[in-house]
């Protein structure tokens, strides 16, 4: 039987809110508990009875974030293939914004933005926005996140 090992596109957009956005010269990010590989000889329990191996490992992927502006609206953007997603652990995307003279780190709980993810179709990406106040004072805080449907393309 031929098996395909699915993936899907996550793409993570992170828009800034209020006067600090000037300040802002790049982000990164990591997301952790994510599926980093699977191993087809460990997709099914043993026949024999032997003690089952979870097939699948689990880690962290790191993000990198372009610059974007679209419909008048500016916003950093990052893409990756996620495998999938550790449903005993939570997705926490730990995201770095630097400054002007300094870096500031939020810990993000987006595991609720997954529900679905391998219920779903694998066919188009999963887009994932995250709305930060950044103060005038370069305090973070996260508004919100919100899973955005991805529109189906159209061939030209």
């Amino acid at each position: 039987l031929p098996i395909r090992q699915q993936a899907s596109e996550l793409i993570l957009q992170v828009v800034f809110l209020n006067d600090g956005f000037s300040s802002v010269t790049g982000i990164s990010g990591v997301l952790n508990s994510a599926a980093l590989s699977r191993d087809i000889n460990d997709a099914f329990p043993p026949a024999s009875g032997a003690q089952y191996i979870n097939a699948t490992s689990y880690g962290s992927l790191a993000y990198t974030f372009t610059f974007e502006t679209e419909d008048g609206e500016d916003f950093y953007e990052g893409s990756r293939q996620l495998l999938g997603i550790d449903h005993s652990g939570l997705q926490i995307f730990d995201l770095t914004v630097y400054l002007d003279n300094t870096e500031e780190t939020l810990n993000i709980d987006l595991s609720r933005a997954f529900d679905g993810f391998h219920t779903k179709d694998v066919d188009k990406p999963w887009l994932i926005v995250l709305e930060v106040d950044l103060s005038a004072q370069l305090e973070m805080t996260i508004i919100t996140w919100k899973v955005v449907e991805v529109p189906d393309m159209v061939a030209e």
